[in-house]
């Protein structure tokens, strides 16, 4: 029975190496992913401030004057907004024994959340970024498999277009109910700003601005521009550009 295996695994079909490394990549940005997910989960309500609740009214104690019975209308003194009179009919549920009874007031205005910004951790930031990063490996090497198969085998894979949804699962993994609402734009938003930072980095460590001109040719910096795609959502941010994106630079000479 041993030596009858031996033909069938001599029939296994290699494993291309476009498959073998899109297999692998696939398997390193899941690992990346679910580190994500773990951090997301421990983040405390100071790096995460969730969105505080609204109390429309709240009950305080009146007291009743002594020249005033069940039905009569009296004023008191608002103790949440100062200076401020309103007016009320004594119940007949009052208490005339203690002389007071109790009445719903607008609750005082709560400083907007919205104001309070999400403070992710370091470690997030740099898990973040290396998630993307492996993405955008596998997609590319997703890219190269789909492109190596026959022409009846490919499917429909656009290595760009499938690059923008590696955050449309993640937004998922954060609470609803946040001050600063967390979109796929936010998380581009902090991947740039990480990998900005981590370039500045690397070029203080390689010897800073002064080291001369290493990427690009005359020294030209890199130029990045940021690309906005809509969401799935009844409520979209405000998209703010500066004329000078727009104005055509004078060559010199």
């Amino acid at each position: 029975s041993s030596s009858s295996s031996t033909p069938k695994e001599k029939k296994k079909v290699e494993m291309s190496k476009e498959r073998e490394k899109a297999i692998q990549l696939r398997k390193a940005y899941k690992r990346k992913y679910q580190t994500c997910v773990k951090m997301i989960k421990d983040m405390t309500s100071e790096e995460l401030p969730k969105k505080q609740k609204k109390k429309s009214m709240m009950k305080v104690s009146v007291n009743i004057p002594p020249d005033k019975s069940i039905g009569d209308e009296i004023t008191f003194g608002n103790p949440n907004v100062p200076g401020q009179k309103l007016k009320v009919k004594i119940p007949k549920k009052a208490d005339m024994i203690k002389r007071n009874f109790v009445v719903s007031v607008p609750a005082p205005k709560v400083k907007e959340a919205e104001s309070k910004e999400n403070n992710f951790p370091k470690e997030f930031k740099e898990a973040l970024h290396h998630y993307s990063c492996a993405y955008d490996d596998w997609c590319v090497a997703e890219g190269e498999l789909n492109d190596s198969l026959p022409a009846k085998k490919r499917k429909q894979f656009k290595t760009n277009a499938e690059k923008l949804k590696k955050f449309d699962e993640m937004i998922k993994e954060f609470p609803k109910n946040l001050a600063t609402p967390i979109d796929v734009s936010y998380l581009r938003k902090v991947v740039r700003q990480e990998r900005s930072n981590k370039s500045r980095r690397e070029k203080r460590k390689d010897g800073g601005a002064g080291g001369g001109g290493g990427g690009g040719a005359g020294g030209e910096a890199e130029q990045e521009s940021e690309m906005y795609v809509p969401q799935k959502d009844t409520e979209f941010s405000s998209i703010s550009f500066r004329m000078a994106d727009f104005e055509k630079k004078k060559k010199k000479g």
